[in-house]
């Protein structure tokens, strides 16, 4: 168990005064209050710290070993306190934004150049995943914001909705339906594509291969050559072979919401403010 600051803050004041009655007034505590925090605190450390008589205190060997080096030690914490204030103050740091490398492919380049370029003391690093991990890495403190597609609601979470999108089939627009194999290409591990798969087997599509790929830029060029139809998000489509691909009419559309996600207690950083900033005027 470790002893807690304010544990320690009352010791130095004692030791100051050399009398209980006077720390705890100058404290704004009673008198029990004190004395019971001090007998916690010894009980935490194992040892007496104080010898108690009729006229105040006076430190034992112990009491004076710990008197040194508590003194350092709200020294430090103070220092620690002051360092993170002035980082939240201050545009500057490393911070790290993770999202899945298809939303970092149709967000990232049109980020992180003005971006920098404005805040020279910005460290970016970029994490790559899939959506719903990368939000477990934002609530688990290793990522520092997020940009994903419809995450969960998180009491520790603030979520800002950035647009809209639709996954569904697409086909080569270029060539005839009878020059595109009956093939259907998707990512298995995409909630997105298990639900439309789920449904196209109620329809023609039910007889086609599969072709699996975890690259949704490897799936639009795939469908975009002919191989098959491909079961993509818009905006990939969009980023990757703009006006080339169309949309199969009557097949099953899934609606997606890309969103930005933070931890509430990230909202005062100067810092991370300005990375936000940029994110959402996307």
């Amino acid at each position: 168990m470790l002893a807690s600051h304010n544990e320690i803050i009352y010791f130095l004041e004692v030791a100051s005064t050399e009398n209980i009655s006077k720390a705890a007034t100058r404290l704004g505590i009673t008198q029990p209050t004190l004395t019971q925090s001090i007998k916690k605190l010894e009980q935490t450390l194992g040892h007496e710290l104080l010898i108690r008589s009729k006229s105040g205190v006076q430190l034992t060997k112990a009491g004076k070993l710990f008197l040194k080096e508590s003194r350092q030690l709200i020294e430090q914490w103070e220092n620690l306190k002051k360092s993170i204030n002035q980082d939240n103050d201050e545009i500057r740091g490393q911070y790290t934004i993770g999202c899945h490398p298809s939303v970092a492919l149709y967000t990232l380049p049109y980020i992180l150049p003005k971006l920098l370029r404005e805040n020279p003391h910005l460290d970016i690093k970029l994490e790559h995943d899939l959506s719903r991990i990368i939000t477990d890495e934002v609530i688990s403190y290793n990522v520092d914001i997020g940009i994903v597609i419809n995450p969960i609601k998180h009491p520790d979470l603030i979520i800002k909705k950035l647009k809209a999108d639709d996954v569904t089939l697409f086909k080569s627009k270029e060539l005839a339906g009878n020059k595109v194999n009956k093939i259907l290409i998707t990512d298995p591990d995409l909630m997105q594509s298990q639900t439309i798969m789920s449904k196209l087997r109620k329809t023609e599509y039910i007889d086609f291969k599969r072709l699996y790929t975890s690259s949704l830029e490897t799936a639009t060029k795939l469908c975009l050559s002919g191989c098959g139809y491909a079961i993509l998000p818009t905006l990939v489509t969009e980023e990757v072979c703009p006006g080339k691909l169309e949309k199969v009419k009557g097949a099953p559309v899934f609606k997606d919401e890309l969103c930005l996600i933070y931890r509430v207690e990230n909202k005062n950083s100067k810092a991370l403010q300005e990375i936000i900033k940029h994110i959402t005027k996307q």
